[in-house]
C-alpha cells in the first residue's frame, strides 16, 4: 500500500537548509549591526552545540551586563 504522507525529495527542490534559513532571518533583522560572517559563525556554533552554545552566550551576556553596571556605577560615584 502506498503511503500518501510520504514526501518525495524532488517535490520540494528549493527548500533551504536550517543554516540558510537562520542566516537569512538574522541578516534581515541584524545585518546592519553584525557582519554576515559573524552571524554565520554563530549559527554554525549553535547548530553544532545547541544548548551548550546558548548557555555560554547567556553567561557571556551576564558578564557583559555586570561590567556595564560597574562602569555606570563608577561614572555616578567618581
Amino acid at each position: 500500500m502506498h503511503n500518501v504522507y510520504h514526501l518525495e525529495s524532488n517535490l520540494i527542490p528549493n527548500m533551504m537548509n536550517p543554516k540558510e534559513v537562520l542566516l537569512k532571518e538574522i541578516l534581515e533583522k541584524m545585518g546592519d549591526k553584525i557582519s554576515e560572517q559573524t552571524i554565520s559563525e554563530n549559527i554554525s556554533h549553535f547548530l553544532k552545540s545547541g544548548n551548550m552554545f546558548l548557555l555560554f552566550e547567556v553567561m557571556s551576556l551576564k558578564k557583559e551586563i555586570e561590567r556595564i553596571k560597574e562602569d555606570v556605577k563608577s561614572i555616578k560615584n567618581p
